[in-house]
């Protein structure tokens, strides 16, 4: 934060700089500190003046472990955007929970078939599928 005075950064910018740098030394559990705020009753939630989308770029070009990525994907808002976003990183857990979220019972008929059988994530979406506690769409 010293930086942050010193140079007289806008919080947008210090985050920039501090994201990228603390991506670039892959020092992945500083980067979630960054983006802590309290909330009025004492918890704590992830929040960001930069898009979680920008967030998610920064980390896939400096190589973030996928459940890093799956992280801060989940945290983007537009629906589409985090579909578009994950299925572009094959973040496949990520894609199967937005479809069941939004029960989209064909979209995740078609994503599960390109899934390779007999891995996690297929098994997860045939799981998906098979629950009884999900009303779809279509």
């Amino acid at each position: 934060m010293a930086i942050k005075k010193q140079f007289r950064l806008t919080d947008k910018q210090y985050l920039w700089v501090a994201l990228s740098s603390r991506s670039r030394i892959r020092h992945w559990n500083d980067i979630e500190v960054l983006f802590h705020t309290k909330s009025w009753f004492g918890g704590s939630k992830l929040k960001s003046p930069i898009a979680f989308e920008r967030v998610v770029d920064v980390l896939f070009r400096t190589a973030a472990p996928p459940e890093i990525l799956s992280k801060y994907l989940k945290l983007v808002e537009n629906t589409e955007e985090r579909l578009s976003l994950s299925k572009k990183l094959k973040c496949h857990t990520v894609v199967i929970d937005t479809l069941v979220a939004a029960r989209d019972r064909q979209g995740l008929l078609a994503y599960a078939s390109k899934l390779e059988m007999g891995t996690n994530d297929h098994m997860l979406a045939q799981e998906a599928l098979r629950s009884p506690g999900t009303r779809w769409k279509n």
